[in-house]
């Protein structure tokens, strides 16, 4: 089977079908400005909690490449107190020596169940992008995509200010940044420091 046909099994096997939340936490590895940009654990908890509830959704699928094995099963413990239900692709699965070799394959595969999302939480990253893309070919609003920039934005705010984020962030150019940043206009404060 394909990543879509995966994908379309992962939200009916492990999310019931149901409409959820997908949540991209990217930290560390190459993030230029994380330290302004990334939430710690719980502002995202808060975050998501907030979200989710505002949106009536469950459900949460939850990615990132958040190296501290420990900091995400609390944080992934944490939102199942909270009374969601809660799915990963393998983050709570000890690691395996070789399961780089499957890394690939996986970031296609989350990248495409949050595209199937009825809502997301994006990080400033490429992988974000890509899923926002992916979201808007199969026709879900820009309303229904928000972001876990810091300091948090009104609960939603216009994706093309998602998207200059992101491209900021992972060119590195300060040139370009500051261009996308008077493109982003009353996107959020960290986006216009």
């Amino acid at each position: 089977a394909g990543v879509l046909e995966a994908a379309l099994r992962f939200v009916r096997d492990r999310l019931d079908g149901e409409p959820f939340i997908a949540v991209h936490w990217r930290r560390g590895d190459r993030l230029a400005l994380s330290d302004r940009l990334t939430p710690e654990p719980h502002e995202l908890f808060e975050r998501v909690v907030e979200a989710a509830s505002a949106l009536r959704l469950g459900s949460v699928f939850f990615f990132t490449n958040c190296g501290a094995r420990e900091t995400v099963l609390g944080l992934l413990r944490d939102l199942r107190g909270e009374g969601f239900a809660v799915a990963t692709l393998g983050l709570e699965e000890p690691p395996r020596p070789d399961g780089w070799k499957e890394e690939p394959w996986n970031i296609a595969l989350e990248m495409s169940i949050a595209s199937f999302a009825s809502h997301v939480i994006v990080s400033p990253s490429g992988l974000s992008v890509t899923v926002l893309e992916e979201r808007w070919l199969l026709g879900w609003p820009p309303a229904h995509a928000f972001s876990n920039v810091r300091p948090w934005p009104d609960l939603f705010w216009h994706v093309d200010h998602i998207l200059a984020a992101s491209m900021a962030v992972v060119d590195g150019d300060p040139a370009l940044a500051a261009a996308l940043r008077d493109h982003a206009g009353d996107g959020p404060a960290a986006l216009r420091c």
